[in-house]
């Protein structure tokens, strides 16, 4: 099975020893309105649900290339296209963080 991957929800800055992923487990398939259940996104629930010490999956983390504006009175625009809002999750966490701190 190919590598499937997932984008990060949350920032490092607000949980700097936990990675936060927003999936889904079941969309509908076609015009019908048929449920299916996404592979990979069971796999991690199953993982959640049914926790067993020694249990190991493989986890790669891909350094992103974005970078927030110095200043968190600079405006943010933000378009998702295909990504859907589960990055701007992180986005604003960090945006949170950073007017907290200054």
């Amino acid at each position: 099975m190919s590598p499937r991957y997932y984008t990060i929800a949350s920032s490092s800055a607000k949980h700097p020893d936990q990675v936060h992923i927003a999936i889904s487990l079941e969309w509908n398939a076609n015009a019908t309105g048929s449920k299916v259940d996404g592979w990979t996104s069971r796999y991690i629930d199953d993982i959640n649900s049914q926790f067993k010490p020694g249990v190991l999956s493989r986890i790669f983390i891909k350094d992103s290339t974005f970078i927030m504006p110095e200043s968190t009175k600079t405006p943010i625009f933000m378009v998702g296209p295909g990504t859907g809002i589960v990055p701007f999750i992180g986005f604003m966490e960090e945006r949170t963080i950073a007017k907290a701190n200054g």
